[in-house]
């Protein structure tokens, strides 16, 4: 049975959002047509058509990450703090697993926006010097071999992590905002009010941690120079991503904790 919840979930989510991806890679793939040698780019109407398609893909990208994100967000409030809701906790399914379903689908979308995105690049700068795609993976791989290999493993294994646990912590920002927005008589202001509450204690909270340590900024600041790069970008990571762990578990049991014992569907 869960399986299907996923499968249905992915469905409904993708049948929205391909053809935004068709929509985007045709902008690129039209974009880069017009900038081939055998147009004359010297040529009003040829150069009218470039920025036109150019100014669409950028518009395109923009709306594509835009809305994958709205989304996700209208269909876990659609589907379990409206009066939908009332067939969605039917089903033999727990608040906590309704709550992962959401977001892992979510985490999926924006990861395959993410995907779309980079492969439309790759179209648009195809045989051009638009980006150096073969220079900055060159890069990077001497980097990676001019480190430990311990350095090196961990270095690429948190910078695939950072991007799903980055929307991971977005998501469930969002969807404990709109589970406390729900005990509101105005629900759309009070998710509102309760999303800009949370932002400004994560706010506070960086201040208090921040003002002790800058009372020891020389030290602090002579432990960083013997840093090496790799190091320092390791313990920058780890950092990321111990942050966005902690919140998104926080932000998981909040709302799973509203949706079970405070639900309220009137």
């Amino acid at each position: 049975m869960l399986k299907k919840l996923y499968r249905h979930e992915f469905h409904a989510l993708f049948r929205s959002l391909w053809p935004l991806y068709a929509g985007l890679l045709v902008l690129a793939l039209l974009s880069r047509l017009m900038d081939m040698s055998f147009f004359d780019r010297s040529q009003m109407v040829v150069q009218i058509l470039y920025n036109s398609f150019m100014s669409l893909y950028v518009l395109g990208i923009i709306a594509m990450l835009i809305i994958s994100f709205a989304v996700v967000i209208v269909r876990f409030y659609r589907h379990l703090l409206t009066s939908e809701g009332y067939l969605s906790f039917t089903l033999p399914f727990t608040a906590g697993q309704h709550i992962t379903c959401k977001l892992v689908c979510g985490v999926v979308a924006g990861l395959v926006s993410f995907v779309f995105t980079v492969l439309s690049l790759l179209i648009l700068s195809l045989g051009t010097s638009f980006m150096d795609w073969e220079g900055f993976f060159t890069s990077i791989w001497w980097f990676l071999q001019s480190i430990p290999a311990w350095q090196a493993i961990l270095l690429v294994v948190e910078m695939v992590l950072l991007i799903p646990m980055a929307l991971c912590q977005s998501l469930s920002m969002f969807y404990v905002s709109m589970a406390i927005g729900q005990q509101c008589k105005n629900r759309v202001g009070g998710a509102v009010l309760a999303y800009l509450a949370i932002e400004a204690a994560l706010q506070i909270l960086a201040f208090a941690v921040i003002m002790p340590l800058s009372a020891q900024v020389t030290p602090l600041i002579h432990w960083l120079s013997r840093l090496t790069g790799s190091e320092a970008a390791l313990i920058g990571l780890s950092t990321a991503l111990g942050i966005s762990l902690i919140l998104s578990t926080v932000y998981y049991f909040v709302t799973r904790h509203l949706l079970t014992h405070k639900l309220n569907l009137e």
